[in-house]
């Protein structure tokens, strides 16, 4: 393990885990829902990313079948197996919000995150805001 420049060689000793319980049925809800729309932002981009290489299969991107049509293929299916696990991630949060509401009131959590974190008031730049920021249109405006 390393942290910052300096690497770390005592053994690992585990400290207790100082969580602090939610306020109420509310608060969790709010935290899980935000949990699931980041599952869902991050797989997005995931799957955008893996779909913008060229497929192996277009006779214009590769000239030959050498190391780069490989490299391609790998790193296209290493991102969409790590899509497929954010989206399972997403599924297991969802799992949770179902078991909590009363029967019947189960609604799932599929739209991503526009907020820092529940807990704060300060939503993520959209539209003007976040062309300025980013210099370019946002995806979530």
């Amino acid at each position: 393990m390393s942290c910052g420049r300096r690497e770390i060689v005592a053994p690992f000793v585990q400290t207790p885990v100082q969580g602090t319980p939610f306020a109420d049925r509310a608060e969790l809800m709010a935290n899980l829902n935000y949990a699931a729309g980041v599952e869902l932002a991050v797989a997005q981009e995931y799957l955008a990313a893996a779909y913008s290489l060229k497929p192996d299969t277009d006779p214009f991107a590769w000239s030959d079948a050498g190391s780069a049509r490989r490299t391609s293929r790998r790193t296209r299916a290493e991102l969409l197996r790590i899509a497929i696990g954010e989206m399972r991630h997403m599924r297991a949060v969802n799992d949770v919000i179902r078991g909590l509401p009363d029967p019947g009131t189960f609604e799932p959590a599929l739209r991503v995150a526009k907020q820092a974190a529940p807990s704060e008031s300060r939503p993520l730049p959209t539209g003007d805001a976040a062309r300025r920021r980013h210099g370019r249109r946002s995806p979530i405006s």
